[in-house]
């Protein structure tokens, strides 16, 4: 294993609470949001989301982006999307949405996901849990395009996925910049690291 390599992406931040029936309504001009805080750094690569498409609707485009919840009104440093039509209009439906731009976030930062919807008229719901709370962040709603937000007590499903640096390794015997060691070298640094 060479030093500094990405260990598999994994889920860094969750409320994956059973979801209740309330949904927040996403279009253009109606954001959902969710604060979320993580316990290490990491390089975002996703974002999950509970969500239905309104019967016989065509929302478009569904953007999420992430951003400081300190400066809730400035633009998403990174933004995803997905195709809102191709969401399921029953149920509460897991949706995926890769997040471009190797954005790394830091521990004990709190950030803020968006949700919002291409179309002007017709709209997702996106789920959440009405029983139990997240205690690092909150559920949010926009009613003009994320200019101002209301905050409310319960909390939208979701998960924040990414990948994290592996552990940096001590070198006793100055062998870092190699490939292999052998299995005596093994032994003798104390069984930091092999590939044999």
């Amino acid at each position: 294993m060479k030093k500094g390599a990405l260990a598999g992406e994994a889920m860094i931040s969750a409320f994956p609470a059973p979801v209740s029936s309330f949904g927040t309504f996403v279009k253009s001009s109606n954001w959902a949001g969710q604060s979320f805080t993580p316990d290490q750094d990491f390089t975002l690569t996703g974002v999950k989301l509970r969500a239905r498409r309104s019967p016989g609707e065509s929302p478009g485009n569904i953007y999420v982006g992430v951003r400081y919840t300190s400066d809730k009104s400035a633009p998403d440093l990174v933004t995803g999307s997905i195709d809102g039509n191709a969401i399921p209009d029953t149920g509460s439906n897991i949706i995926d949405v890769p997040i471009p731009g190797d954005l790394t976030l830091n521990m004990g930062t709190e950030y803020f996901i968006t949700i919002r919807a291409e179309s002007s008229t017709d709209t997702i719901g996106i789920f959440g849990e009405n029983d139990n709370i997240y205690t690092e962040g909150k559920r949010q709603e926009s009613p003009n395009g994320g200019s101002f937000w209301v905050e409310y007590t319960y909390d939208h499903y979701f998960e924040i996925w990414g990948t994290t640096a592996a552990p940096s390794l001590t070198c006793p015997l100055g062998i870092c910049d190699d490939d292999t060691i052998t299995y005596q070298e093994f032994i003798d640094v104390g069984n930091y690291w092999i590939n044999g």
